[in-house]
Parts: C-alpha cells; structure tokens; sequence
C-alpha cells in the first residue's frame, strides 16, 4: 500500500462536514508534495500547489475547481491528529521494509522553528528512531516535560519492534543506559550499543569487571605481550572482542 493509499486510510475529517470544499486528505498529501519540493512554511506550500494545480489538483483528490488558501491548510493541520498521522506514516513504511534487517538511532530532538507555548525558550522536543539504510525517521513521539528519553521510548518499545520486526540493532547514547531498558530491548531478541559516560562509575566498573574476566580467554599471547601504549584497559577490550 503506497504513502497516499495509507493516508486516505488513517487520516480522518476533523472538521463539521458542512461546507468543505477540500478534502483532508488532498490537503495531507499536497502538504507532502510541496515538503518534497522544498517548500517549508504554509504560505510557499499554498504557493506551490496553486500553480501547479492545472496538473496535482485532481491527481491529489481536489474536487473543487480552486486550490485551498494558506488559511485552510493552516486551519486544518492544526486540527488534525498526529496519532493517525504517525499511523499513516509508520503503516507505509512498516510495509517498505518488511522482510528486512537493519539498525536505528534513537535520540531527542528540538523541533526547528517550533515552540510551546510563549516562551521562545520552551522548544518542542521529539524522540526519534532513525533508520540509517533509508535515512528516514521511522517513528517519533512527543517529548512530555515530565517524560525523559529512556521513559518514552520504553513505552513504546515493544510496539516498534511489533511494527518493524526487522530491527536489529539500537544505537543510543548515555541516556538510554539504564539497566531495565537494556533488558527490555535483551527480551525482544535485539541488540543495542550505548554509550557509558565517566559520571557512570559504577557501571563502568561493571563493563571493566565484564571485559576483563573475557580478555582472559580470548586475547591473542602475541598481543597480550605487546599492549598498545595510550589506550586504557577498557579500550584495550574493545578492541579484542
């Protein structure tokens, strides 16, 4: 099912169904077209799809002869849900993928010219699962102010790998080193690689304790004899595992 297919599917009306002249999936998917096309603020969007609306108007599901405003594309991507958005979204890319392995990113974001509230300082943050195969985001979900990182994305954790089974590997930083959600991760059967900070100690003594007791076993005798200057134990391991 394609991108288009996918929003006709999930995205619903949300407005009163008297008086509508433009469908809101023509407006989504024109959103789309014009995002793809560089535009990036509402009015160089309404610009875009007005001139060329001779050829896109009736392609996209427009059944009025005159393309939307700003005010309308303004009006009705304030309104519409993210959740069937991110529906939509993740259920195209669900099925691109399907039958694949590959690794993701995951890490929060400050949304560019976005805000909350009006407070120039409060930005609007997102967590991220960036594919690195397709460069794509292939889920988001909106940072709460008493939500971190770790939190959100353990809420959402089983159902991403229940969507994109081919996951295999997630990469994060030090905010995501937390025992539990390294072993919720160990559960679904995937894999991840987290960055350990030196404010960790004692989970770095741990890793040391760990790498240690397996350098026993699998260090070459060549190498165990001439250790590499300038690196420290802990790297040494690395580097032999």
């Amino acid at each position: 099912m394609s991108l288009f297919e996918n929003l006709e599917r999930h995205i619903k009306e949300p407005r009163d169904l008297r008086g509508i002249r433009h469908p809101v999936s023509a407006i989504v998917k024109a959103v789309f077209i014009a995002l793809l096309a560089g535009k990036v603020n509402i009015e160089q969007i309404a610009g875009y799809i007005a001139v060329a609306w001779d050829e896109v108007g009736e392609t996209l599901g427009f059944t009025h002869w005159h393309p939307p405003d700003t005010d309308t594309y303004r009006r009705v991507l304030s309104l519409l849900d993210a959740d069937c958005l991110n529906l939509a979204f993740q259920g195209w890319l669900s099925e691109l993928l399907a039958g694949k392995t590959f690794d993701v990113s995951v890490d929060g974001k400050a949304c560019r010219g976005l805000q909350q509230g009006d407070n120039p300082c409060n930005r609007f943050m997102m967590l991220n699962v960036l594919a690195h195969d397709i460069q794509a985001a292939i889920a988001q979900w909106r940072l709460e102010e008493k939500k971190g990182e770790p939190t959100v994305f353990a809420e959402h954790l089983e159902e991403l790998v229940r969507k994109y089974p081919g996951i295999r590997l997630f990469i994060g930083d030090a905010y995501f080193s937390g025992r539990n959600l390294c072993e919720a991760i160990r559960n679904l059967k995937k894999h991840y690689v987290v960055r350990i900070k030196g404010n960790q100690p004692e989970v770095e003594a741990a890793m040391r304790v760990w790498f240690e007791d397996r350098m026993k076993g699998s260090r070459r005798p060549e190498a165990a004899a001439r250790p590499e200057k300038k690196r420290s134990d802990l790297q040494q391991a690395f580097v032999f595992m």
